[in-house]
């Protein structure tokens, strides 16, 4: 009868020590959910950097769609365009 006394709690203690475990470590545990909330942040950090650049990219378009100034700086910075009339000069440095 004293075994039965002693068996109970041991059981009981050994139950709460595997729940706490699953809740901190499992799947679903605590440890997985601050990790879950950590790639979030990031996800949606991301977002934000990407909405950004988009917004950015759209104001471009509409400069290069409607802008007849901003074609020429464009053209002549990042295709090395020139006019007729203009000459181009090259500098080497040695």
């Amino acid at each position: 009868m004293g075994s039965k006394k002693i068996l109970i709690p041991v059981i009981l203690v050994m139950f709460f020590g595997l729940f706490i475990g699953f809740t901190i470590f499992g799947d679903n545990g605590v440890l997985h959910l601050l990790g879950m909330n950590q790639e979030i942040k990031r996800i949606e950090n991301n977002i934000r950097r990407l909405n950004a650049e988009n917004e950015k990219l759209k104001h471009i378009a509409l400069l290069l769609q409607h802008n007849d100034r901003y074609q020429e700086l464009m053209s002549r910075q990042e295709l090395g365009m020139v006019r007729k009339n203009e000459k181009v000069f090259i500098f080497k440095q040695e």
